[in-house]
């Protein structure tokens, strides 16, 4: 007679790219040292805005204790912003560069892990360690929360909007890694790109504005990923960064125009960083590639018509009014 076999326990599969990227990172002491400095630097800066604001508080026209509240979410929500755009560039720059100089790669592919595993990988192990600092931060907005001024819900959206931003500087920085083979050449070209996209579209709206006499065009802060994150913590809808064409905030706000360019830049460059990983997918025909890019651009497109009429996408090249 012959025995039943029990059935095999199921096991969830880890991408094991994903398994050695988060433990090289959080074993070494480099990974801790960053996260303390990061604190630091955080509590510094956050406990030298509150003495100013504290300065003025009693005054009988300085800030109310909930404007005080809502100026320190402000002030600690965009220094993690500046900590996330100098600090990705450097973190994710030897993701795959790293491979070939330390003559890994030739190991790497003699794994059976396609080019998208090898990708994801490394990218989910890049947002881990950004998730972390980002909850290591929470301790500092709890003390804030007792001054008022904002919600939980606001810190759940900043969060959101930094990891989003995460990821889209991370997967240019890994897309030059992969392209260039060089850390410090990856590095040095992730800064340009994602600096100037950071600065350029306000240069641009400087010089719009001085040229014509008036407040410029709203096209040039949807390109800007400042433009998206301080959209996004706007208190008030009343201000060319909602998009507010007079005192009635009728306008959609930029971050959520923004949002579907940024979400296209993730996937170009994604498919972008696949195509550079492996040797066989930069063999792959160019066409194939296009086509790709192509097809997403044409998704994303359709998707923002969907979820924005025309009438709303037009208002981007209207002179919001101060």
């Amino acid at each position: 007679m012959k025995l039943a076999r029990l059935p095999r326990p199921t096991t969830i599969e880890i991408n094991p790219v994903l398994l050695k990227e988060i433990r090289g990172r959080m074993r070494g002491v480099r990974a801790f040292i960053l996260l303390t400095a990061n604190l630091a630097l955080l509590a510094f800066f956050t406990g030298l805005f509150y003495l100013a604001q504290r300065s003025s508080m009693g005054t009988p026209f300085g800030p109310t204790p909930a404007e005080v509240g809502w100026n320190l979410f402000v002030a600690i929500a965009f220094m993690q912003f500046l900590i996330i755009l100098f600090g990705v560039p450097s973190l994710a720059a030897n993701t795959i560069s790293s491979e070939y100089e330390n003559q890994t790669y030739e190991m790497l592919l003699t794994t059976p892990l396609s080019a998208r595993s090898i990708v994801l990988g490394k990218l989910f192990a890049m947002l881990a360690y950004v998730v972390i600092t980002l909850l290591s931060a929470l301790p500092l907005y709890s003390l804030v929360y007792v001054l008022g001024g904002f919600r939980w819900t606001d810190v759940f959206k900043a969060n959101v909007g930094m990891l989003f931003l995460a990821t889209l500087f991370s997967i240019i920085t890994m897309c030059n890694s992969a392209w260039l083979r060089r850390t410090v050449r990856a590095s040095g070209l992730s800064y340009f790109l994602i600096g100037g996209w950071t600065a350029f579209p306000y240069v641009f709206a400087i010089f719009d504005g001085i040229l014509n006499e008036a407040s410029p065009l709203r096209l040039w802060f949807l390109f800007s990923p400042l433009s998206f994150y301080a959209s996004l913590l706007a208190a008030s809808e009343n201000s060319i960064l909602h998009g507010s064409s007079g005192q009635t905030s009728t306008q959609t706000p930029t971050w959520q125009l923004s949002v579907f360019l940024f979400v296209a830049v993730v996937a170009v460059f994604f498919i972008l960083t696949t195509r550079l990983v492996l040797p066989e997918a930069r063999r792959a025909p160019r066409s194939r590639t296009f086509v790709m890019i192509a097809l997403v651009v044409v998704a994303v497109t359709i998707a923002a018509l969907l979820v924005h009429p025309p009438s709303v996408w037009k208002t981007i090249f209207e002179r919001p009014a101060f």
